[in-house]
């Protein structure tokens, strides 16, 4: 099994390989209600909208890996760090 920084250094770690079902259902009502939006707004102003949603997801998915990300490293020096 291949080390999972190196995973993520070459690009192929993905948490999205093997999606659990939940999320396969949540997609399949997010592109009706996206087909149902440009149907009622217009197809300019439902890909602007998307758009600017799908920002907002990865602002957003930006600020939990760096939060998560900060909290591990936190983790590690507290385990490494020498006993007071």
């Amino acid at each position: 099994m291949e080390k999972a920084l190196d995973q993520i250094f070459y690009g192929k770690y993905s948490p999205f390989d093997s999606p659990i079902q939940e999320r396969k259902e949540v997609l399949l009502t997010l592109d009706r209600l996206w087909r149902n939006t440009e149907q009622q707004i217009g197809k300019d102003a439902a890909d602007d909208l998307r758009t600017q949603y799908e920002q907002m997801l990865i602002f957003d998915s930006l600020d939990d890996f760096r939060a998560g990300f900060r909290l591990g490293v936190s983790l590690m020096l507290e385990v490494f760090a020498p006993a007071k």
